[in-house]
């Protein structure tokens, strides 16, 4: 018998017919015959459309098995067939009663050649885990592997010293189980057989056939309507299970660990579906509300799909409604976080397959508490007078809600008594800036809500130090003049609010500039200052710091002041008609204001020019007489001249008048 999947098997009979079934409901299938001169000794499936069998006459037989039809028998060994293999679609091998094995292809079979494997026994079954390895077990005990693509006598093995073989499955090239009449199993490497342990797993009753759908699981059926799966790894025993109504089961087919499929010789099939059992374990309990777990359910034995659905208190937990459960492992697991405080009535169950039954794991009573939880807070530590500090807390586990507050001490911080916490970062920020430096105690606190613990995190001691600042000092005038109006402007960075700036000139503080208060939004200070007299002066301008800003003081500024004196004209040789010429067109307007230092300078230099027109020896010998009289008749009250009116004598006093003065003028004025 051969099964195609896990809704299809293929039987075949000692009367030449084949009958194909769902094993999950085989119902009452129909027999059609297929080799109407023989029986039938052996079926192999390589696909779900092929299926070719072996009779006693010799014949191989190959049909579709969903629509069988009158398919022609072919003669490929003139001895009966005891069994057959397929490793593919295109090459199946079959040994017979007289120690031979035959490898065709079943769309051409033509004339095979026969290869003698074992001139003494009888092969009584075959399997082919490849398309170049075949392994055949016989009635002396005995196992041979042999390519079926060769003409090579193989080297015959002697596995069991007592008892015949009567079935071989190989579910991969290096293990071969055999079962012997003994009811002992065989487990080998068939390159190197060595001496396997022979393990009972049925008593002393004859096993007739074995299946093996995986490394670890084997089935065999007994003459007496038994079947029993055992791990062919272990050398531990194991339990046959009497099947209800069988008779001698002289065939079995598995299509996977959960669904194996045995006949009996008066043409019963009987279904074997694994029954299964489901485990389900927490990796939290109790837990909290809004943390993290995982419910992991077991299924055993492993199946070969389904899936798990797990639930709570009836209601499927969101995503984890249909988790699939894993074929290496038979684990499904569904990872979740509750929302709400209590206890859960956790159910996990698995939906089964074709070859595995369903099955629930009993309730599991997980207990949610309200969220234990911490916070934390972090800031630029330290931090500078007058600089904004972001402090932020964190809730873990993230909450659904609630707020933080952020105290400097015993005092709210401002605009951060109540913070909303965010539910997917669990955090809440706060700004704040301080004006002065110091330390700070800042503690921040979680309220809390319906599902999780108010909190408080340890005490965060904040350093604010002074912020170091800048003056930068400019004129709105430089150079300028005497009598003009200079502002003088101090600009402080950073802006530090408030604060004053002392504006002076040399070593001396500008009048009413001594404490000019700093813009709060501009953090800017000015001073105006006029000076009366042309000079240099050195300006600078200190800021004094307030609360938490440090002191700093300008570069020296040089403030340039010119004379307002201007000459008007240029000197001319000609003299006019009764006047006497100074040189000077014009004279200068007397200055509103000289220095003690400046009228030194002004009479030595008075001097110093009397001295050298004296000593030049001028061309005009009666110079000196009319200065002379010129001084005599400045001297005398003005009154009127013979010959000369009134506005003559003002203006003869007023030109000799110029000239004194110019004399006086200090040089650096005409510049």
């Amino acid at each position: 018998m051969a099964c195609r999947s896990t809704t299809e098997c293929v039987a075949v009979d000692d009367t030449g017919q084949q009958v194909t079934f769902n094993p999950k409901s085989p119902g009452t299938p129909a027999p059609s015959t297929i080799d109407s001169g023989n029986g039938l000794s052996g079926i192999a499936c390589p696909s779900g459309t092929q299926c070719t069998a072996g009779d006693f006459g010799g014949n191989e037989v190959t049909f579709n098995p969903t629509s069988p039809g009158s398919p022609t028998p072919h003669v490929i060994d003139g001895n009966s067939l005891e069994s057959v293999a397929c490793a593919s679609s295109n090459q199946c091998t079959a040994v017979d009663s007289s120690g031979n094995q035959v490898t065709f292809n079943p769309a051409s079979p033509g004339s095979p050649t026969l290869v003698q494997i074992d001139p003494v026994n009888i092969p009584l079954a075959v399997a082919c885990p490849s398309s170049s390895q075949c392994n055949a077990v016989e009635t002396g005990g005995s196992e041979v592997a042999f390519d079926p693509t060769s003409s090579a006598t193989p080297t015959v093995h002697q596995i069991d010293g007592s008892f015949g073989l009567n079935g071989v499955a190989c579910p991969s090239t290096t293990q071969c189980t055999a079962v012997d009449a003994n009811g002992q199993q065989l487990t080998f490497n068939p390159n190197s057989p060595g001496t396997p342990t022979m393990t009972t797993v049925d008593g002393t009753d004859n096993l007739s056939a074995v299946a093996c759908p995986s490394a670890i699981q084997c089935t065999a059926v007994d003459g007496f309507g038994k079947v029993v799966t055992f791990n062919p790894s272990s050398t531990a025993g194991a339990t046959p299970t009497r099947i209800a109504g069988a008779n001698t089961l002289e065939a079995i087919a598995c299509q996977s660990t959960g669904l194996c499929v045995a006949v009996d010789v008066t043409g019963n099939a009987f279904v074997s579906t694994a029954s299964t059992a489901t485990a389900l374990v927490s990796s939290v309990d109790p837990s909290a509300v809004g943390q993290q777990m995982t419910y992991t359910a077991t299924v055993a034995p492993i199946p070969d799909g389904g899936t798990v659905a797990f639930t709570d208190a009836g209601a499927a937990i969101s995503g984890c409604g249909s988790a699939a459960v894993d074929t290496s492992t038979g684990k499904a697991s569904c990872r979740t976080a509750h929302t709400t405080a209590g206890s859960h009535s956790i159910v996990a169950t698995y939906s089964g397959d074709p070859s595995f039954s369903g099955s629930a794991a009993p309730a599991l009573t997980e207990t949610v508490n309200k969220a234990s939880t911490s916070t934390t807070t972090s800031s630029a530590n330290p931090s500078s007078a007058g600089r904004q500090v972001t402090f932020t807390a964190t809730v873990v586990p993230a909450p659904d809600g609630g707020t933080v507050s952020f105290k400097d001490g015993a005092s709210a911080l401002s605009g951060c008594g109540a913070v909303a916490v965010s539910s997917s970062t669990g955090k809440a920020a706060c700004n704040a800036t301080f004006e002065s430096a110091g330390t700070h105690t800042i503690v921040a606190a979680y309220s809390g809500n319906a599902n999780f613990n108010g909190s408080q995190a340890a005490a965060l001691t904040q350093v604010v130090r002074t912020s170091s600042t800048t003056t930068a000092l400019r004129s709105s005038a430089n150079p300028s003049v005497a009598g003009q109006q200079v502002t003088y402007t101090a600009t402080i960075a950073p802006n530090p609010g408030g604060g004053t700036v002392r504006f002076t000139d040399g070593r001396s503080t500008l009048s009413g500039c001594g404490s000019a208060r700093v813009n709060a939004s501009t953090g800017t200070a000015s001073c105006r200052s006029t000076y009366k007299a042309p000079g240099r002066h050195t300006i600078q301008a200190t800021y004094s710091r307030d609360s938490g800003f440090a002191r700093s003081t300008s570069r020296k500024l040089t403030e340039g002041v010119k004379s307002s004196l201007r000459l008007k004209g240029r000197p001319s040789a000609k003299a006019g008609a009764g006047h006497r010429q100074t040189g000077l067109r014009q004279a200068f307007r007397r200055l509103p204001h000289q220095c003690p230092a400046e009228r030194r300078r002004g009479a030595a230099q008075q001097k110093r020019r009397k001295r050298q027109r004296h000593d030049s020896g001028r061309q005009d010998p009666n110079a000196d007489d009319r200065t002379q009289q010129h001084r005599q008749e400045a001297a005398r009250p003005l009154r009127q001249t013979p010959g000369h009116g009134q506005d003559h004598a003002e203006h003869e006093w007023n030109t000799q008048r110029g000239r004194d003065r110019a004399d006086r003028v200090p040089v650096a004025a005409l510049r």
